[in-house]
């Protein structure tokens, strides 16, 4: 009997074992993906009709009109196909920004083209189920979209006609106005404006890239608050650190590269990059026994301003010789993705080699210590970039593995076309991720008294530079930490995705701790959720906004056939357990009654 079961047992189990499907037919490990394939350049995704799965924007070759790509999952294989077409305009397209701009829970857009030197900038909202755009405003430089003064309504950070920096506030009436109330650096606008919260504190700051001398340096404005009325705070800004950079660098990007749960530094600087660590408290090892010098569980968003960028906690990378980084107007291309999901994130760079052909390049972050290339499909991945201008990590099927999208500009025929080209990731890691999104404060349900209750849920309105920090544990045992930004920049084809995709690695079970922390102009800005199932997407719905206890969360397990066999498994395990315990109760009965009729005797 205990034979049979353990077979039976094993059989049903066994998907268990095995989370990740095979997405196509190709046996290999990294698959170019001919379906996948449309015209036009990725600009950006988003949830535009809120039903949890991601759309592309694309702008067209001739980047005058805007298009939304959709999944379509109907036939045999997996496909993009048109879903509609949002805008059209006459001048360049140079910027597109996905977002709630209006706190309305609907998807709207800020476009910048490009004219006479300035930059006008359309915000475009729903109505009637069609785009209209307001009156432009007049910027000097690409916009980033943070909300600045915490009010829920996203505001725009760029250069005035004076080339010096400015905010235009978001009034919540489709308009924006330009304030002096915030002063921040003139930044060298080669560079986007980046939000991370780099001192801990569950809160974006802001990292500016300004020009001294001829030598570019970092300039992180922390944001403060003071008492005002009731539960809302004042915020204001002053720099807190300054990393200076002996010469001139091509980008800069922040992620947690050594999973410790600080966000850290990179940048490019002619053929290297750079990975700089930020030296702060770390999660402890164990939550039981803890002590001032790491982080316990209460004190995961407590910002420690003895944060340090040593010049000896680093790592670089040299390009081989013969290529070198692709700088255009003054600035590489580099995206960020945990391909492999080993809670480690990898790099997609664009590089060209002595003939000036421009592909792509996948570079493995090796356990934090060293950045590697990929050496295993490195043919696939080149001949499948060919000519292209950029790429990104995006999970194209929503099975939890990050593939490989590139924008790529066929002069072929004569004519200048944009076509995107991806390769399908089928790597089947022992491994676990997360996907989480935290929305921006609008209402999903049981709204109450002066709010209005969004229907569809408004599973698009994300958080621009929203905080996530996880504590698991290893297969060791002990306690590590994990930090994630959602959208840390949305200029110079910064193309992220409206939430976070976060690789664990190898943990010994469930993920212990997910730490959100938000910009709201209120007196508690993050939350803690425990215990939360990996292979999975996170909604994190942090309404009402003042009051940050009453925050929830809404978990979805992404492999719907997957759950559906493990429901199988586990059913008919259960099923197995209870007929083995039926049969021993009948023959512990049977033996009772035996013995009963001898005692009787």
């Amino acid at each position: 009997m205990k034979i049979i079961f353990l077979f039976f047992l094993g059989c049903c189990l066994a998907s268990v074992w095995t989370p990740f499907q095979k997405k196509s037919s190709c046996k290999a490990n990294f698959c170019a993906e001919n379906d996948w394939s449309f015209e036009g350049e990725i600009v950006g995704f988003a949830d535009y009709d809120d039903d949890r799965q991601i759309e592309i924007i694309v702008v067209s070759s001739d980047k005058k009109s805007i298009k939304l790509m959709k999944e379509n999952t109907s036939g045999k294989t997996i496909k993009y196909e048109e879903f509609k077409t949002l805008l059209t305009f006459n001048e360049t397209i140079i910027n597109v920004i996905a977002g709630d701009f209006l706190f309305n829970g609907e998807t709207s857009l800020v476009v910048q083209t490009f004219k006479n030197n300035i930059y006008p900038t359309y915000l475009c909202y729903h109505v009637n189920d069609k785009l209209v755009c307001a009156q432009p405003i007049s910027l000097y430089g690409e916009a980033t979209a943070f909300d600045v003064n915490g009010d829920n309504y996203i505001d725009l950070i760029s250069l005035n006609s004076k080339k010096t920096t400015s905010v235009w506030l978001n009034k919540g009436d489709k308009s924006f106005e330009e304030s002096n109330e915030y002063i921040f650096p003139t930044y060298d606008a080669t560079f986007p404006i980046t939000m991370a919260d780099i001192n801990g504190d569950c809160r974006s700051d802001l990292l500016f890239v300004v020009n001294n001398k001829g030598k570019h340096e970092i300039q992180i404005y922390t944001s403060q608050t003071t008492k005002d009325s009731g539960d809302y705070k004042v915020l204001n800004y002053s720099i807190s650190r300054t990393v200076k950079i002996n010469g001139t660098i091509d980008n800069i990007l922040v992620n947690d590269f050594d999973r410790d749960g600080n966000i850290d530094l990179l940048w490019s600087m002619k053929n290297r990059i750079h990975i700089q660590y930020n030296k702060q408290k770390t999660v402890c090892k164990s939550f039981v026994k803890s002590d001032s010098s790491c982080r316990s569980q209460n004190e995961m968003c407590v910002a420690d301003e003895d944060y340090q960028f040593e010049d000896g906690n680093s790592i670089e990378y040299i390009l081989p010789n013969g290529i070198e980084l692709v700088i255009e107007n003054g600035l590489s291309f580099i995206s960020m993705g945990d391909y492999n999901i080993d809670s480690y994130p990898d790099l997609l760079v664009l590089v060209q080699n002595s003939t000036k052909t421009h592909y792509m390049m996948l570079l493995k972050n090796d356990n934090g210590k060293t950045i590697i290339e990929e050496e295993s499909e490195k043919e696939t991945i080149k001949q499948t970039s060919l000519g292209a201008v950029s790429g990104v990590f995006f999970d194209g099927d929503n099975k939890g593995m990050l593939d490989l999208f590139f924008n790529i500009k066929d002069e072929s025929n004569g004519t200048s076309i944009r076509k995107v080209k991806a390769i399908s990731n089928n790597l089947k890691p022992d491994a676990l991720f997360v996907k989480i999104v935290g929305l921006n404060g609008v209402c999903v349900s049981s709204c109450g008294s002066g709010y209005q209750t969004i229907s569809p849920k408004p599973y698009g309105s994300n958080y621009f530079g929203g905080m996530f920090k996880l504590a698991l544990t290893n297969t060791d045992g002990n306690n590590v930490g994990l930090a994630s930004v959602q959208i840390s920049q949305t200029t110079h084809r910064s193309i992220q995705f409206p939430y976070s995709h976060i690789g664990l690695g190898r943990i010994s079970n469930y993920i212990q701790v997910v730490e959100f922390g938000s910009n709201m102009n209120v007196s508690v800005i993050h939350q803690q959720f425990q215990s939360i199932i990996p292979n999975s997407q996170l909604v994190v719905i942090p309404h009402p906004p003042l009051k940050s206890s009453k925050w929830s969360i809404e978990l979805y397990f992404l492999d719907l056939n997957l759950m559906f066999w493990i429901a199988i498994s586990m059913t008919i395990a259960l099923i197995i357990l209870g007929i083995i315990m039926l049969v021993l109760f009948i023959r512990d009965k049977k033996k009772e009654a035996e013995s009963h009729f001898l005692n009787m005797k």
